[in-house]
């Protein structure tokens, strides 16, 4: 078996898992991508600790995982010592496609129109429709990409590890940023206080969550630039 030691930060719903994925490194002769295995780790294994991160929402998204001499038997070894970034790369692409998938969240246009019917917004009505319009606009695009990509994977035409799917992600998180965005701006001096029953705030507080989770937007962009333009590094 293996003894892993070593930590990391950001781990999604880390506290509530049973199962980790843990990509390490194994053999430190051979080029970065080489020398990586990809591990699958009881999150309740003697030496492995979750410390939970609280954010600005006042929730526990991410967590940080320390490993101190963790155990883990050939047995949780996916393929091969050394085909970590293979695996890896699937496992990101799939993870991609669910978030980008997802049913579009911050700034959608039930919030908007929730606040529209309310009254609650600062400025004109017609300044809250634009909002609307526009942020229902994003969210059909994106749910259009989607149908899109899902389509294209039933008929065969693309794979797993299709550059669609880091489109599709960096085009949700793009949309979900500036839907946020506009959300709040029409929400006047109620922007600075939030409570369960209006929710617009919160939802602008855990936008970073969206533009952090499962890569950034720069990094997005630079997987584009490497693997759908071919741009020179």
């Amino acid at each position: 078996g293996w003894v892993i030691t070593g930590q990391k930060v950001w781990n999604s719903q880390a506290v509530e898992a049973d199962w980790a994925v843990c990509l390490a490194r194994t053999d430190a002769t051979v080029s970065k991508h080489a020398g990586l295995t990809y591990f699958l780790i009881p999150m309740n294994a003697d030496g492995v600790d979750v410390r939970p991160l609280r954010q600005v929402t006042g929730i526990w998204e991410f967590n940080e995982v320390f490993l101190d001499e963790v155990f883990v038997p050939d047995s949780q070894v996916v393929a091969n010592p050394g085909d970590g970034w293979r695996i890896a790369v699937t496992t990101l692409s799939n993870e991609r496609f669910a978030m980008g998938s997802a049913t579009f969240g911050h700034g959608s246009r039930a919030l908007v129109r929730r606040l529209l019917e309310s009254g609650d917004h600062a400025g004109t009505r017609d300044d809250a429709v634009r909002v609307l319009g526009r942020n229902a606009a994003l969210e059909l695009s994106v749910s259009a990409l989607n149908l899109r990509n899902a389509v294209t994977r039933m008929n065969g035409t693309t794979d797993g590890n299709s550059a669609d799917n880091s489109v599709r992600k960096v085009w949700h998180a793009i949309a979900q940023r500036d839907a946020s965005r506009a959300l709040v701006s029409i929400l006047g001096p109620r922007a600075a206080v939030g409570h369960p029953e209006q929710p617009y705030t919160f939802d602008f507080l855990g936008l970073p969550a969206i533009l952090f989770g499962g890569g950034t937007i720069e990094i997005q962009l630079d997987i584009i630039a490497r693997r759908v333009l071919s741009l020179p590094r």
